[in-house]
């Protein structure tokens, strides 16, 4: 059987996996669900030396990695090491403000900030796709515990949702999208 210890490691090398695939985007990769009151909580967890200007004007840009289930494959493996598939879910979050704070802003910026925003959502969303795309050794799972860690393609269960509030993060609204992720682990026999 596959300890919570081992199902960390799992979660661990699943945000590394994560983050790698979305590098200099700005997106935090957390390995488990946190809930935060707003948005001055959330930067005071993730960049606790932001200043509020900063804050205003720094969208909340989140990936959540959430165990969600499991199953056994009744033909793979023994009964003492069978393959197990592990499921995860990914929530992609990017904000947004779709009011014009600074009405000195021309419509055309505005909407290109917009656009920018929408975009670096979509990217994120595709480059994990990409990056979790067939199945795939999970590299980063270290050890000798395994003798089967791999990463199938991901499922999109819902549409993207826009003028969403956070899952995580009260009071803040943008583009999200739940990913679901399954790896597929067994244990080397004893």
């Amino acid at each position: 059987m596959i300890t919570p210890e081992q199902e960390l490691l799992v979660r661990e090398a699943l945000t590394t996996k994560v983050a790698a695939a979305v590098p200099g985007s700005g997106f935090e990769v957390m390995p488990s669900p946190v809930l935060f009151g707003g948005i001055e909580e959330y930067w005071a967890v993730v960049a606790p030396k932001v200043t509020q200007k900063l804050i205003e004007k720094s969208p909340v840009k989140l990936i959540t990695i959430t165990f969600l289930g499991f199953a056994d494959d009744e033909e793979q493996g023994s009964d003492h090491s069978p393959l197990t598939r592990f499921l995860y879910g990914f929530n992609v979050f990017r904000q947004y403000s779709y009011l014009r704070t600074d009405q000195t802003e021309t419509p055309d910026a505005f909407d290109k900030k917009m656009l920018v925003s929408h975009t670096e959502f979509v990217a994120a969303v595709l480059n994990l796709k990409a990056a979790f795309q067939g199945k795939r050794n999970l590299a980063e799972l270290t050890g000798d515990d395994f003798a089967i860690k791999r990463t199938i393609s991901l499922q999109q269960p819902d549409e993207i949702e826009d003028r969403e509030e956070c899952l995580y993060v009260s009071g803040v609204f943008g583009h999200q999208v739940r990913l679901d992720a399954t790896a597929e682990l067994m244990l080397k026999e004893c």
